[in-house]
Formats: C-alpha cells, sequence, structure tokens
C-alpha cells in the first residue's frame, strides 16, 4: 500500500464474493447446524460422540466467522449491494442457534468424569467457557446493537472524503 491510500478489499481478496458460492456456504452452515441440534437432542452421549458434537459446533463457528467476513467485504466493495442484509441476518440466526447449540454441549462437557475433561477438545472447551454469552445478552446484541452497528456502517461507508496529498493534490475517495 502506498502512503495516502485508504486500505480497501480486493475483488479478489476474498472467496465466495459471487452470490452462488455464498448461497452454498450458507447452506452448508445451516445444515451443520442442523446435524449439531441433532447430535444434541441425544444428550447425553459418551465421549466420542461429544468430542464430533463439539468439532461440528467448531466448524460452524469458522464458517459463521467466514461468512460474515465475506459480508463485509462484499459491503466495503459496494455499499448499495442490498442483498448483503438478509444474508448477514440469516448467517448471524444461525450463528444464534449454533451459540445455544454450544452453551448445551458445554453442560454435557462439564458433567464429564474428571479425566475425561482434562483431554482434547475438551479441556480446550472448559478454558473457552468463561466467554461464552448467555442468551439475554445475543438478544441485547441481536434486538439493539446489531441494526445500530450496520446502520453506523452503512453511515461510515457511503462518505466520501476529500485528502490532499504532501504535494498539494486534492484526491476524492
Amino acid at each position: 500500500m502506498r502512503p495516502h491510500e485508504i486500505p480497501a478489499w480486493q475483488e479478489g481478496s476474498l472467496p465466495l464474493l459471487d452470490n452462488i458460492d455464498m448461497d452454498n456456504e450458507i447452506e452448508c452452515l445451516d445444515m451443520t447446524v442442523t446435524a449439531v441440534d441433532a447430535l444434541i437432542r441425544r444428550l447425553p452421549m459418551g465421549a466420542l460422540a461429544l468430542g464430533e458434537t463439539l468439532r461440528q459446533i467448531d466448524r460452524g463457528r469458522d464458517l459463521v466467522k467466514s461468512l460474515l467476513t465475506v459480508c463485509r467485504a462484499r459491503t466495503s466493495l459496494s455499499v448499495s449491494e442490498g442483498n448483503i442484509t438478509p444474508l448477514r441476518s440469516r448467517i448471524l440466526r444461525l450463528g444464534d442457534k449454533l451459540e445455544a447449540q454450544a452453551r448445551l454441549a458445554l453442560d454435557a462437557v462439564r458433567a464429564l468424569p474428571e479425566e475425561k475433561k482434562r483431554t482434547e477438545p475438551f479441556s480446550a472447551w472448559l478454558r473457552e467457557a468463561p466467554g461464552m454469552t448467555s442468551p439475554l445478552l445475543t438478544s441485547v446484541s441481536e434486538g439493539i446493537a446489531l441494526p445500530l452497528r450496520n446502520l453506523h456502517l452503512h453511515l461510515l461507508s457511503s462518505m466520501k472524503l476529500h485528502v490532499t496529498s504532501p504535494d498539494g493534490r486534492l484526491s476524492t475517495m
């Protein structure tokens, strides 16, 4: 990046920038959430099945983060692109379902015998447990903070900047 250049997403910097790939990945996330839901309904389960459930939840969390990153990139590339908000809302809804399932899975991990809790992936989940959000915080975030954040991002994304370079040239960005 050159001096006085504003960082921006490049068209080819992220995969999934077209609608077909994005829809396929959201469908994959939906299938992951459905699979985890089916596994969670079988609680209590053995350590092997619980470990696989945790891996699926981690996979779903990674997919949520990736898809939200793509949504942010697409918003940066084109503020007027109107189909991002419904996609982002769907991803966040699926992410919330996944987090609710993660709380149930964490309760199952806490119920395991102590020697099992010391093995992976259970020990990693127990280390991360204090950072898990409560349902109340999730609903407040979804109902208040998320719409405000979206409005804030929209307002910032549509600004024009007039920048004077050190050599006196005026640039509009």
